[in-house]
């Protein structure tokens, strides 16, 4: 999903048409901002009335309703107390961040828990 948004992004950026877009990130933000892009241009496209901070207000506000505290500028994801408690209910598990760099060992351990008998045959 990362790669297909980021893909359409770039097709509507450097299209010749310019074109309305919901851009992931835009800036280093969390989640996405209603832009105008084309001809390698990219200009924020707000509602009226709607300020970047109130947007920014409305993201972070998402984020905790997904169960994310905040984002580091490293990409670590801290998760609220209740994404806290459904993951120790849905898999046995008490993690309060997901690292990028843990990222593989996470996944992996999760697929265990999933599919335990996986590597058998």
């Amino acid at each position: 999903m990362t790669a297909a948004s980021l893909v359409r992004t770039l097709r509507t950026l450097f299209g010749r048409q310019r074109s309305p877009i919901l851009v992931p990130g835009l800036h280093g933000l969390p989640g996405g901002y209603p832009c105008v892009a084309g001809g390698g241009d990219l200009e924020v496209a707000l509602p009226p009335g709607l300020t970047l901070a109130d947007a920014l207000a409305v993201n972070r506000d998402g984020q905790r309703a997904d169960g994310i505290t905040r984002i580091d500028d490293d990409g670590t994801v801290w998760l609220t107390a209740r994404a806290q408690v459904g993951l120790k209910r849905a898999f046995g598990v008490g993690w309060d961040r997901l690292a990028p760099h843990t990222m593989t060992v996470l996944a992996d351990d999760l697929s265990q828990r999933l599919h335990p008998n996986a590597g058998e045959r």
